[in-house]
This record gives structure tokens, C-alpha cells and sequence, in this order.
């Protein structure tokens, strides 16, 4: 299934109203932000240690990972059980044109914003490789809503790694509003649930 010229599995239409996704993704970070902090700990380790535990990850050679920011998954513990294997691990990092890479990195800076960027070589992905991607909301046919910049659908579309999906239960919706160029990840996994798609 996975293969360097990925496309959606399904004809989707652009959403008839950009406003919708806006305000779906408005909600979803406010609930997500929004999860008391005892019950995002144990959220967020249960949620790592699902995907530690699946096959991708186990016969990955390389993870590539985001740091979380936004009130995120972390990625801390799968980054760690990655490098005590021996996995390489990577992280995203957007480009000026708009596409991400995966670095190791040597360093850290932070955006205006807070964002975590870091700084280091760039590594080309594999068909062995995992790529652990964020979204502010999933549904239930592995489709993604992101912050709105695109950056993951770009990188994606060109990649043989396998995209998982990392999130909150709280986060899978129904339905995501698709636009045209929306890719589903493989799997997505949260909390409660490994999904498979």
C-alpha cells in the first residue's frame, strides 16, 4: 500500500466551505487543549506506548517524528524506546518551500511562536521507515485535519514511508471535511484504539 506516488483511496471533493474545516479545527484544539493534566499523562502514555507495540514500529529502521506543541501527543517516550533499539530518529522540520524534512538533530530552536524547529541532516525515508504525523483531528477512513499549512499532504505525497497518525481519542471524528489534495494516513493510533486502514 505504501509506495512513493501516494493518492487518496477515495474521490473526495473540496469542501464546499473552507469555513467548516476552520471551525472544526478551532474546536478540536480547544478540546484538546483542554484535557485536565492527569488524564492527558496517562492519555499520552498509553497513546506512545500503542504505537511502540505496533508491527511499523517494530520493523522500522527510522522514525521520523514531530515534537508536540498545541497540546500534541508527546513523542518523548517513542523517541526514546526508538533510539534504545537502535532506530534512527528523526524530526520534522518545514522548509521555505513548504515541503518538510527529516533531520537528526544537533540542536533546537523555536519559531515566534513557540514552534520547535531542529537543525541537523537531512535524511531520505524508506519503505522500512515510520513517519509519526500530528493532525488536529482524524476520522474514521484515516483521513487528517492539520493546522491549515499543508506541510504534511506535500511530504507525504512523495514519501514510501508509512504515515501513522498519532492523537487524542478525542481527536477522531466521523468525517473530516476533504479537500482535494487531503491524504489519509495508514494507522492511526490514540489511547483507546489502533486503527488500521
Amino acid at each position: 500500500m505504501a509506495d512513493g506516488n501516494r493518492k487518496p483511496t477515495k474521490q473526495v471533493p473540496v469542501s464546499p466551505n473552507p469555513e467548516v474545516r476552520k471551525r472544526l479545527r478551532k474546536l478540536l484544539r480547544a478540546q484538546r487543549r483542554s484535557i485536565p493534566d492527569t488524564v492527558r499523562a496517562a492519555a499520552d502514555r498509553a497513546a506512545q506506548e500503542n504505537v511502540i507495540q505496533h508491527s511499523r514500529f517494530v520493523n522500522a529502521t527510522s522514525v521520523a517524528l514531530y515534537k508536540a506543541f498545541d497540546g500534541e501527543v508527546s513523542t518523548d517516550i517513542i523517541a526514546r524506546v526508538a533510539q534504545n533499539l537502535g532506530k534512527t530518529v528523526q524530526y520534522a522540520r518545514v522548509e521555505k518551500d513548504g515541503v518538510l524534512s527529516f533531520v537528526q538533530p544537533v540542536r533546537w530552536t523555536e519559531t515566534p511562536a513557540g514552534l520547535p524547529i531542529p537543525e541537523g541532516p537531512c535524511a531520505e525515508s524508506s519503505e522500512r521507515d515510520l513517519i509519526i504525523v500530528p493532525g488536529v483531528g482524524f476520522d474514521r477512513d484515516g483521513y487528517r485535519l492539520g493546522m491549515g499549512g499543508g506541510f504534511y499532504d506535500r511530504s507525504l505525497a512523495g514519501s514510501p514511508a508509512w504515515p501513522m497518525g498519532l492523537a487524542f481519542e478525542l481527536q477522531v471524528v466521523d468525517r473530516i471535511p476533504r479537500a482535494h489534495w487531503d491524504l489519509p494516513v495508514f494507522s492511526l493510533v490514540t489511547e483507546a484504539a489502533v486503527y488500521d486502514f
